[in-house]
């Protein structure tokens, strides 16, 4: 069991004071006190004097941290005798002497049984996790540490640990070895995974995740993120999420972009090689585009019979419809190339659509 007092406080308030004796040092061969003050500085020895004190007559242990010792004091035991104060009598009871030890800090935690073994047993747990995590033993010292650097970690609300844990500036300037960087398109539910992965991560462990290998499929990036301090923390992250059919869904927007676009093969292979933002293969744009047609004729016919129903419900009279065809080609360029072949009268609506 340990017993802590400081030494000044002990030597002020009792007026005590310590009696030559005959332990002797081994490296100066001075006594004890002699020693103390021939020997400043020699080394960093603590001794600890646990004495019985007699006071209002009650008997109270008092441990006495005395001065760093400067070199060793070779005995057994140490009868140390001090003066008496108030004509009671010191007398040593036990002495321990420990070499090269590290200051005790003693924190008092008010609260009964039931919250010291809730709170001892929340210890165990965390320095269970940290003694296998680090492969070492820690004491209850770098748990508290590791415990209220966590809690500053998370809470970026406040003052203090904007101080320590500053934002990084979203505002960045490119330098000129890094304009040929890889590009890629991202979807909008893909950055809040993102997010995720990286609060799942930093809860944790408090490493940086660095990209390690990014893969191009398309125009997703499948990315390889590694830890810096752990390197079993590696995860697999992509700019697009799955569609049902396993397909990307930023690929299958692109695709419907293009064919819809009018643009030929050729030049959406040079602009996106252009941007360098990836590029959907042949084969796969080929299978896209064969759902893609039967999806799109489906569409056609059903938006021209709407179309149709429209305009005939316009009219009071059940007798006909009146249409315009070739009604585009003065209003567009290329409109000699168009593929609608009349528009409703009054609804403008396309009544038919043929490829020329």
């Amino acid at each position: 069991m340990k017993y802590t007092l400081l030494v000044t406080l002990v030597f002020l308030i009792l007026n005590a004071s310590l009696v030559r004796s005959a332990t002797t040092c081994t490296q100066c061969k001075h006594n004890f006190t002699s020693c103390v003050h021939h020997c400043p500085g020699s080394g960093t020895h603590i001794l600890f004097f646990v004495l019985k004190l007699s006071v209002s007559f009650q008997e109270v242990d008092v441990a006495m941290h005395a001065a760093m010792l400067p070199c060793k004091i070779s005995t057994n035991t140490l009868p140390v005798v001090l003066n008496s104060f108030h004509g009671q009598s010191w007398l040593l009871k036990n002495k321990i002497l420990y070499e090269n030890v590290h200051p005790i800090l003693r924190i008092e935690i008010p609260g009964d049984e039931t919250v010291k073994s809730r709170i001892l047993e929340k210890l165990q747990k965390v320095k269970g996790y940290l003694t296998s995590t680090l492969n070492k033993p820690v004491n209850n010292s770098l748990i508290i540490e590791e415990l209220l650097d966590f809690w500053i970690k998370q809470q970026l609300g406040s003052d203090n640990s904007k101080e320590l844990h500053p934002f990084p500036s979203t505002y960045s300037q490119t330098r000129s070895q890094d304009v040929d960087q890889g590009l890629f398109v991202t979807a909008e539910k893909s950055l809040d995974t993102y997010g995720e992965l990286y609060e799942a991560h930093t809860s944790i462990c408090n490493g940086k995740l660095k990209v390690l290998k990014r893969t191009m499929k398309g125009h997703v990036a499948s990315v390889r993120l590694m830890c810096t301090k752990e390197k079993s923390h590696s995860y697999l992250w992509s700019s697009s999420s799955y569609l049902p059919n396993d397909e990307f869904l930023v690929n299958h927007r692109i695709c419907h972009a293009f064919y819809s676009s009018g643009l030929l093969p050729v030049h959406y292979t040079r602009f996106v090689n252009g941007a360098g933002i990836g590029c959907i293969t042949k084969e796969r744009r080929s299978k896209f585009f064969r759902t893609y047609k039967e999806h799109a004729e489906n569409e056609s016919v059903q938006s021209v019979d709407n179309a149709i129903n429209d305009e005939i419900s316009s009219y009071d009279d059940l007798d006909g419809i009146n249409i315009m065809t070739d009604a585009r080609h003065g209003w567009r360029k290329n409109a000699k190339d168009t593929t609608v072949v009349a528009l409703g009268e009054k609804t403008h609506k396309v009544m038919d659509c043929e490829h020329i």
